[in-house]
């Protein structure tokens, strides 16, 4: 890989400084430096971080390195460096009528109570400052390589930032127009008018700024194909020894698609079930925020027609009012399994304590509930007489006390 140092002052860097919302992809440096590629994350850093960058400039401070990757004879995109690019370039703001108007206000560095404690936008600085900044140079490296170089590169000069997300590091090896479109579906907050934030950002955990949505989203249909896959070959009577597909599969079969209208619909149907399955939702959202709604629908959306959403919805109201249920986050999966014992598991159904354990030991004379046999506090275990699953609470009057052996016995049948 060829690597030049360079020298771009902020006003070259700031000139033609746009938008484009076709694409969400930024451009600067007279429209010949891309500075959002398609595998690069969205804008993350908070005010205090832009204001750190301006103060850093006004200060004559150097800032770090930046890193430049050619893409054409007069062209090129930010490898590393872009949270730093756009402080600037939304600080000092595009040109009209020669003059710069940016979006955001620092307090400056320096003494005196105007400087200190009246934040300043670009146009209102005075002219020295204004121009401290212009004139203010930049160190670039620009490099020039193949595209696993530069990718390979990419990967290591981020590990010093904000540590990438595997789903930023996929974007930048499956960048294309499927990669373009994901991302504006599944990567926009609700502030920047994202539908899927909007719709659905408070039952998702993560942040869409970072990819996880569009992660997620992946996740959940690359389970769909390997479970499709799984049943073609039972109905075939096949044994595949192929290895289960992955993100990374999906991303680079999918790579040159125009769109990706296909995982944003199977998306909106996972949700759309989830809602239809689950009629309160509204009721419940922190139980249900960050469940893994997808993986459910693979699994047991074929089997919930037959569900009633009036019963859904007692259902869950009587197992979130059930003291014995410590894990409300558990329900929705115990419904959709049909309340199998494997999945009561995750319920976490409340355990008797101590006290009472010791208090059912004295009225046994030390003896199991079933068996007959003396044993010693240790050497037995609580057990419902009438179980949970058929009514049984976590009460005194429910509690007996059996051998380990019976009690494992009974467990077993």
């Amino acid at each position: 890989m060829h690597v030049e140092h360079v020298t771009v002052t902020i006003r070259e860097l700031i000139q033609d400084y746009k938008t484009h919302p076709e694409t969400n992809q930024v451009t600067a440096y007279g429209g010949k430096l891309n500075i959002r590629p398609a595998y690069q994350r969205e804008f993350i850093y908070k005010p205090h971080q832009q204001e750190a960058v301006i103060q850093t400039i006004l200060k004559g401070f150097p800032l770090n390195i930046m890193y430049w990757a050619k893409t054409g004879e007069e062209s090129w995109e930010v490898l590393d460096g872009q949270q730093r690019t756009l402080s600037i370039c939304e600080y000092c703001g595009i040109i009209n009528n020669g003059v710069q108007s940016g979006s955001f206000s620092v307090k400056l560095p320096g003494h005196g109570t105007d400087r200190e404690d009246n934040p300043k936008f670009f146009h209102n600085l005075s002219e020295d400052d204004q121009e401290q900044i212009l004139n203010y140079k930049l160190h670039i490296y620009q490099c020039d390589g193949t595209a696993n170089e530069k990718l390979d590169w990419f990967e290591i000069v981020n590990t010093a930032g904000l540590e990438l997300t595997q789903q930023e590091l996929n974007n930048a090896v499956y960048t294309g127009t499927w990669l373009t479109d994901a991302k504006k579906k599944f990567s926009r907050t609700v502030a920047q008018n994202g539908y899927i934030a909007k719709a659905y950002g408070k039952y998702l955990t993560g942040d869409p700024e970072r990819q996880e949505y569009l992660e997620t989203a992946l996740e959940w249909i690359v389970d769909k194909e390997n479970r499709d896959n799984e049943k073609k070959n039972q109905e075939n009577q096949e044994k595949s020894n192929a290895p289960k597909r992955t993100v990374k599969d999906y991303m680079a079969d999918h790579q040159g698609d125009p769109n990706a209208d296909a995982l944003f619909n199977y998306f909106e149907n996972v949700m759309r079930w989830m809602k239809a399955t689950f009629r309160d939702y509204e009721d419940y959202v922190k139980e249900m925020k960050g469940l893994p709604w997808g993986i459910f629908y693979n699994q047991y959306a074929g089997n919930t027609m037959h569900l009633n959403s009036d019963a859904v919805a007692k259902r869950v109201s009587e197992l979130m009012d059930d003291d014995d249920v410590t894990n409300k986050r558990g329900i929705f999966e115990y419904i959709l399994s049909g309340e199998d014992k494997e999945h009561e598991k995750n319920l976490h159904i409340r355990a008797f304590t101590l006290s009472q354990k010791r208090s059912q030991y004295g009225k046994q004379n030390g003896k199991c509930a079933k068996c007959g046999k003396a044993c010693k506090l240790e050497d037995t275990e609580a057990d419902h007489i009438t179980p949970w699953s058929e009514g049984g609470h976590t009460t005194p009057d429910n509690l007996q006390l059996l051998c380990k052996g019976c009690n494992r016995g009974k467990s077993d049948k």
